[in-house]
């Protein structure tokens, strides 16, 4: 996992129920939009991130038990 995914997962532990958006990863890391989905969908593959899809956009959740997936994942 790289640094910028980690500092997703740090984001997520901090507020969970947060909202991430590719194109705010985009801006906010200065990376390409698909640097910044497959950074989203790898997340999502490790069920740290929920995805779901608002209009043809899709989002991902941190789950409101996202503190209890990353101890279980230990």
């Amino acid at each position: 996992m790289g640094p910028r995914q980690l500092d997703i997962l740090k984001k997520a532990c901090r507020e969970p129920g947060r909202i991430f958006r590719a194109t705010v990863i985009k801006n906010e890391y200065s990376v390409s939009l698909n640097t910044a989905r497959s950074d989203l969908d790898k997340l999502a593959e490790l069920k740290f991130l929920v995805p779901f899809k608002e209009g043809r956009e899709l989002h991902y959740v941190a789950p409101a038990d996202f503190l209890d997936k990353i101890i279980r994942s230990k």
